[in-house]
């Protein structure tokens, strides 16, 4: 669920790179990979550079985060609908 396939590419030599765990954020219900990077001895004049991180991610999740806020939006529609009509 969510990304797979997970590839670091750094263009310098790192200590360790950690691929376990799970970040949760905002919306997120099965969580998003995290990934740790640990090195010492880290020079911004020698580390300054880009690295490239490639996943796969199937096209049907990209639009689970916008279809469940439309479905929350619409359900709370419907109990205003619902609390409306009801008299006490």
């Amino acid at each position: 669920m969510g990304a797979t396939d997970i590839k670091v590419n750094i263009p310098f030599e790192v200590d360790e790179i950690d691929y376990t765990g799970k970040q949760f954020n905002t919306l997120d219900v099965f969580g998003a990979p995290k990934i740790v990077i640990k090195m010492k001895n880290v020079s911004s004049l020698l580390h300054n550079k880009d690295f490239e991180v490639t996943y796969r991610l199937e096209s049907h999740w990209t639009l689970a985060k916008p279809a469940v806020m439309a479905c929350t939006v619409f359900v709370f529609y419907l109990f205003g609908l619902a609390y409306n009509r009801v008299e006490l």
